[in-house]
This record gives C-alpha cells, sequence and structure tokens, in this order.
C-alpha cells in the first residue's frame, strides 16, 4: 500500500479463479482489474498504475513474452509487485519444496531481478531478498 495513492488503476494479474486480492484494493479506493489466462482472459484496453502478479512468474513458460506483456501494459513510473519465492546459494535447491511442483517451470534469483530491471527498464523499488519485489517502470524522455 505504502507505493499505491487513492485512484489510482491497476491490475491483478494471474488472479486465479478468485480475485481476492482486486477486491481488497477496491476497498482502498484503488480501482483494480484481474487478468487470468484460464478463468478471466481479457485484459485491460487501459495502461496501469500498478501490477500484482501473486505467485504466477513461476508458472511461466516464457518470462521474456510476460515481461513484455506486463511492461507494455503499465504506464511509466508504475510498480510492478511479484510475489514469488527466491531461491539463492545458501539454499539445497535439489531438495527445495518450491521446485518439486510440478506446475513450477521458472526461477528467480536477486540477480535475475537485477537483469530484469536492465532489460525491460525497471528500478528497484523494495525487495525483501525472499518472497517479494517491487520494480518501479522508468519514465523514457
Amino acid at each position: 500500500m505504502p507505493f499505491l495513492e487513492p485512484d489510482m488503476e491497476g491490475m491483478d494479474f494471474g488472479c486465479g479463479p478468485n480475485p481476492v486480492l482486486a477486491r481488497m484494493l477496491e476497498k482502498n479506493d484503488c480501482a483494480c482489474s484481474y487478468y487470468d489466462p484460464f478463468f478471466f482472459p481479457e485484459l485491460p484496453d487501459e495502461r496501469q498504475d500498478f501490477i500484482f502478479a501473486t505467485e504466477c512468474f513461476e508458472h511461466f513458460f516464457d518470462p521474456n513474452q510476460e515481461l513484455k506483456l506486463l511492461t507494455a501494459l503499465l504506464r511509466p513510473d508504475g510498480t510492478l509487485t511479484i510475489m514469488t519465492n527466491f531461491w539463492d546459494e545458501t539454499m539445497d535447491v535439489a531438495n527445495w519444496w518450491y521446485l518439486k511442483d510440478s506446475t513450477h517451470v521458472s526461477f528467480f534469483h536477486t540477480k535475475t531481478f537485477e537483469y530484469i530491471c536492465t532489460r525491460y527498464g525497471y528500478d528497484l523499488a523494495y525487495s525483501d531478498n525472499q518472497k517479494v519485489i517491487i520494480l518501479r517502470k522508468k519514465v523514457v524522455w
């Protein structure tokens, strides 16, 4: 919420069958549409002030394609909040529970997000270095 202001318009990307986050944000005076390729397959026509991608990045078969889409949907200076479990060198990745879920096909490290920032034009706004990262789309003049 510290990155959001009343009357912003955003999207819950990959919301699943029940867009709970969108409803929570609407209670805080933020308009929030929702998208899920299986349950709500229509994307908004307008660019968004914010996008939440909660527990969906690990399901991306083509992260490049999805990041291009997310970046195109986001207004300059908008925020992309991602929740996915990060891996790091201290973990026993071979026995990591997140890897054992057969629907998880993409995995992210803090360095992956550094690359994403450079490749897609974002600045790092926040990271807990474990599960949540907030990227701010750069304003290009």
